[in-house]
């Protein structure tokens, strides 16, 4: 549902191959791929990429500037259990998550795509990829194929972002040792959730038309990376509200209206993001160079 809401309100100067209902439904089906790596028969994919599909926003603000390349976060994490030993098993990107560092590598392989497409229909001088292998328009369809895989595969990390309860320390029940609500700290809080998610979109209570109307126009990204942590620090403080529904028992049974538009919402905000986030990629690939960013980020509050 977040990759169909984002391809079906790309704006109308993406590229035309992009905005085709042939793509549309690629995009869509795309959206679980990380999934379907499974660890009975992907055991090394499986495990090497897990930790991209979530991000403890509470956990990572605790760290200081966030390294914008992924083994410059490993380092400050190896650096963090140096001088907190007593936290070493906190201090872990199993731990914390990776999903930024997944979207920004997914993202990038994106504009490199456009950049691609760009490159062989004539949008930037052939001298630009004077050091690459030879394309020519005869590449196109497989040009194309590789762009909607990234745009894809990119919307399951943006996508695991909008379920609040990926993007919190609260992951699979309240945690910490202050539970004043007395919220669940049982695990099956996660899997009520995301089934009942499943299964309002089953039961046409929220609908792609629905979704689509809380996304808001589109806009360039400036910073990947940066608007990235914004997004996951924003979706995580909806954890309590998750909490809050369950107490209410509207994690159980059908839901409630208060329940259906909250996960719509969710959804919206993840289709928001992944738009902007093609979009801000084939903005991009049409520079010669990458634009200048800063090597760390800091996870503001809001």
């Amino acid at each position: 549902m977040i990759n169909l809401a984002a391809a079906e309100t790309l704006p109308t100067d993406m590229p035309a191959f992009m905005r085709t209902s042939a793509a549309v439904a690629e995009i869509a089906y795309l959206g679980p791929e990380p999934d379907r790596w499974r660890p009975n028969i992907a055991p090394d994919l499986n495990r090497v990429s897990s930790s991209d599909h979530f991000f403890r926003y509470e956990a990572a603000e605790a760290l200081g500037p966030l390294p914008r390349r992924r083994y410059d976060y490993l380092q400050l994490l190896d650096e963090q259990r140096a001088r907190h030993p007593e936290l070493k098993a906190q201090l872990t990107a199993p731990s914390i998550g990776t999903l930024p560092w997944g979207v920004e590598e997914v993202y990038d392989r994106l504009v490199c795509a456009f950049f691609d497409y760009r490159l062989v229909t004539g949008d930037i001088p052939a001298s630009a990829g004077v050091d690459m292998e030879p394309m020519t328009k005869a590449d196109l369809p497989q040009i194309e194929d590789a762009a909607l895989y990234y745009a894809g595969w990119l919307g399951h990390y943006v996508g695991d972002g909008s379920m609040p309860l990926h993007a919190s320390i609260h992951v699979h029940g309240w945690a910490g040792p202050s539970n004043p609500n007395g919220y669940n700290t049982k695990g099956s809080i996660h899997h009520q959730f995301e089934v009942l998610a499943d299964d309002a979109i089953a039961a046409n209570k929220v609908t792609a038309k629905e979704v689509e109307g809380y996304i808001p126009a589109p806009h360039a990204v400036g910073d990947p990376f940066s608007e990235s942590l914004s997004y996951l620090r924003r979706e995580g403080e909806y954890a309590e509200h998750v909490y809050r529904l369950d107490k209410q028992g509207a994690l159980t049974g059908t839901g409630t209206p208060e329940a259906d538009e909250f996960i719509a919402r969710r959804i919206a905000e993840g289709g928001a993001m992944l738009r902007d986030l093609i979009y801000s990629a084939w903005l991009q690939s049409k520079l010669l160079e990458a634009p200048a960013v800063p090597n760390a980020v800091k996870l503001e509050a809001r």
